[in-house]
């Protein structure tokens, strides 16, 4: 009788350990497509990564060539000024009028208008990606939001 007892507790083992040994195996074959997907994931998002650190630098790149055309637009707008000042003040001279204080409100008026569009143009060339781009670490890409 123990005979017995004793070889159907075996068979039961073993029908647990191949129950097991399956089971391994089930779970190393997901472990494996889980890890191929994690790479593929990864590849992915250096790949994207990648793009937008381009774009970021394509950005920045426009964004100091529209600086640049801004400054000589500012030089040109300055230069049609003091020619438009200079016609104004002759022709207030000629007209026997005090030339210097309708100047200076001219030039203040003028002054700020092209303060405004210079700071509306600056704003509008930036972006917020300039900051996440300097914030932002390849190595730890997880605190980047």
């Amino acid at each position: 009788m123990c005979k017995a007892k004793c070889h159907q507790h075996f068979a039961c083992l073993q029908a647990r350990l191949v129950a097991s040994e399956k089971q391994v195996k089930n779970l190393e074959w997901e472990s494996e497509v889980l890890q191929q997907r994690f790479t593929k994931v990864q590849s992915e998002r250096d790949e994207l990564y990648d793009k937008f650190e381009s774009s970021i630098y394509e950005v920045a790149q426009k964004t100091g060539l529209k600086g640049t055309l801004l400054e000589r637009r500012l030089e040109a707008m300055s230069e049609a000024l003091e020619m438009k000042e200079a016609q104004l003040a002759e022709v207030l001279t000629a007209a026997n009028l005090d030339p210097g204080t309708l100047q200076v409100r001219l030039r203040i008026k003028f002054s700020q208008k092209i303060y405004s569009y210079c700071i509306s143009l600056v704003l509008a060339s930036t972006s917020h990606l300039f900051t996440r781009m300097l914030f932002c670490d390849r190595s730890n890409l997880n605190s980047c939001h």
